[in-house]
């Protein structure tokens, strides 16, 4: 069933209250009208400027709603094909930035042939790389809010994103999915805290080694759940238009009941794109291989 409390993209995306198994979410007459006032609403946005004769990016008969794995990666390929320009474009100019700047500051402070007085103090130097890890993440997170806002906007019937909208959807969202990120640091933090660090002083002052084993499995059970619980929260922070807290308690609603499919679909991908990063990198080391042939 679906919430009725809830309207509009929020809806459609954030409300569905879907049982166990395959389900429809949503029902035809519910996606064309839903189509409808994704049309209408684009035609009198200050964002988006169509004409009467210009077609939706991913029209309302192209997707579809129950939970296989087959059925979202089909969506997924619709939606991401519609808007494969614009998505490309955007991700290449930060993550070409941010690879180029990264590899400046590195090369800059951390080479051996730089002069004694250009090098950062040694006490710097070694928070160098975590300073560009989270700077890398940070800025990445622009790209992120920019790909969810087209994806979302193509799910409801807009049309195909420009550039220009691409960029002002990653600043709009910017901060909401920054926030979204520290929550969940602090939350994992927490975690941490709370199970990791009693194993560790017991091994330390009691050499109790089922302590610290204990304490490892537990707070590795539990990362696994709070990432698989809070897997949605970045996309909840762009279609709510809801940050931090409130983005990952959105993401607790949504993957409620669906544990275990979250991680097994997760899982699956994770699997698939290392047998094909396998499959590419064996080539290329077939003379390194020689080496131990008869």
């Amino acid at each position: 069933m679906v919430d009725r409390k809830c309207t509009g993209e929020k809806r459609r995306t954030l409300c569905m209250k879907v049982p166990a198994g395959r389900v429809k979410a949503i029902i035809e007459g519910d996606r064309e009208a839903s189509w409808k006032r994704g049309q209408l609403r684009n035609r009198d946005s200050n964002n988006f400027t169509i004409a009467d004769s210009e077609r939706s990016a991913v029209p309302p008969e192209g997707l579809f709603t129950d939970l296989r794995l087959v059925s979202i990666l089909r969506q997924s390929w619709k939606i991401w094909t519609a808007n494969l320009i614009p998505i490309l474009f955007v991700t290449a100019v930060v993550w070409l930035t941010l690879n180029l700047i990264g590899n400046s500051i590195s090369h800059f402070f951390l080479s051996e042939s730089t002069e004694p007085s250009m090098a950062a103090p040694s006490s710097f130097r070694k928070f160098i790389p975590q300073f560009l890890i989270i700077g890398k993440t940070a800025i990445g997170l622009f790209a992120l809010g920019a790909v969810y806002c087209v994806s979302e906007n193509s799910w409801n019937g807009g049309t195909k994103a420009t550039l220009g909208q691409m960029f002002s959807y990653g600043y709009k969202n910017w901060g909401r999915l920054i926030l979204t990120r520290l929550a969940f640091l602090l939350l994992l933090l927490d975690a941490f805290f709370v199970l990791l660090f009693p194993g560790l002083f017991l091994f330390n002052f009691q050499q109790s080694q089922l302590a610290l084993v204990t304490s490892i499995l537990l707070t590795s059970f539990v990362t696994i759940f709070l990432w698989a619980r809070h897997l949605f929260s970045d996309v909840a922070a762009v279609v709510a238009q809801c940050g931090g807290f409130s983005a990952l308690r959105r993401s607790r609603e949504v993957t409620k009941g669906h544990f275990w499919r979250v991680v097994g679909f997760q899982g699956l991908i994770f699997l698939t794109f290392l047998f094909i990063a396998i499959l590419l990198v064996i080539p290329f080391n077939l003379p390194f291989f020689e080496t131990f042939l008869p």
